[in-house]
């Protein structure tokens, strides 16, 4: 839904003010009647004038609730978009409430960037922390029917709550993403504003956000670990297709094997940061049957993953199984044979070497 297939025409109201906006004229507007409860006096007011029949309320409706509250996501200017019935009564709103969170600095396209942070939530529990930069633009290229600066803006938002649908923003939300993160930049969309087009500009887009997302998930790590597993791709994550989100989404999955699996740093209790050379996990055979004391031991690290850095669905498992597959960084893996050699350890109870012998012989 764009505002040329709504209306040829948009008008401004402010006041004694108003003129309206064509293709290619623009003109005295008629008089508008505002109700009080709607604007102010000193109001400045866009107006759409729709032919009857062309838009309903519960057409509205349904194009707000498909967008829902992350579509606000990269808008700096716009907390809430409000549709009211012809009384004033709440029909639908989409709001977010924002906080400032702690700044960082990383390298984007090769050069330092200082990176804002902040966090997101939506009435409804949803959460994103979301990072956002400005760098030099892609040199020699220029987006498509529109120009360029000096510097460009881009955003991601990974997900910290139960809405963790991924999609692709230029400004608002142009394209899915199978992925669970948001990513924003001033990319090139096609003309209906629904996927975006295969261009130069956008390509050289992929690769700073790319190094933007990398930051950002390294980031949640440190804050948040548990969740930070959801927003890092799996190859069955990735469509099979040659679309230019299809081909961000492969992008950022070998960001995360080759990126994010190397710089990822975990902060443990007792021990501080830690990254996976100093780290440990075991087989999932043996969850319950070794303590993390012995794991280390075994492993010969000084920790184990800690339970907290751990999602609840086991997407960890997943993760660092792919990345073990293309050789990146990963913790030692205690399996069953390693752990057998507790069996020799005189200080174990009885009961725990039963529990230990009994998987062997499973």
């Amino acid at each position: 839904m764009t505002l040329q297939s709504l209306s040829p025409h948009l008008e401004v109201h402010c006041g004694h003010y108003r003129f309206r906006v064509g293709d290619p004229d623009i003109a005295v507007a008629r008089p508008f009647p505002l109700p009080d409860w709607f604007a102010g006096d000193t109001w400045t007011v866009l107006r759409v004038p729709l032919e009857p029949g062309v838009l309903g309320a519960d057409e509205v409706d349904a194009w707000l609730a498909e967008w829902g509250d992350s579509a606000l996501l990269f808008l700096g200017s716009v907390g809430s978009v409000t549709h009211l019935d012809e009384q004033g009564r709440l029909r639908h709103r989409l709001a977010l409430d924002r906080e400032t969170g702690e700044p960082f600095k990383t390298v984007v396209g090769g050069q330092s960037a200082d990176v804002e942070t902040g966090e997101a939530r939506a009435g409804d529990g949803s959460r994103w922390l979301i990072c956002r930069t400005t760098v030099p633009s892609p040199f020699g290229i220029t987006p498509s029917h529109k120009a360029v600066g000096s510097t460009t803006a881009i955003a991601v938002a990974l997900p910290s709550g139960p809405d963790d649908a991924g999609r692709i923003y230029a400004g608002l939300p142009v394209a899915d993403t199978a992925l669970s993160l948001c990513i924003s930049a001033q990319f090139d969309p096609i003309a209906s504003r629904q996927a975006l087009d295969d261009t130069p500009w956008n390509r050289a887009l992929h690769e700073l956000v790319g190094d933007l997302w990398t930051a950002a998930a390294l980031w949640q790590f440190r804050g948040d670990p548990a969740r930070a597993w959801r927003a890092v791709p799996l190859p069955d994550d990735v469509r099979d297709s040659r679309d230019p989100v299809a081909a961000l989404e492969r992008l950022l999955l070998d960001r995360a094997r080759a990126g994010v699996s190397h710089g990822l740093v975990l902060d443990v209790s007792g021990y501080g940061p830690l990254g996976w050379d100093d780290l440990a996990v075991e087989d999932e055979t043996l969850v319950g049957v070794v303590t993390e004391e012995e794991i280390s031991r075994v492993a010969e690290r000084t920790a184990v993953l800690p339970k907290v850095a751990r999602d609840e669905d086991g997407r960890w498992r997943e993760v660092l199984a792919d990345w073990e597959n293309h050789d990146s960084a990963v913790p030692v893996t205690v399996d069953l044979y390693d752990a057998l050699r507790l069996l020799d350890n005189e200080t174990r109870s009885p009961q725990a070497n039963i529990r230990l012998a009994a998987v062997g012989l499973a």
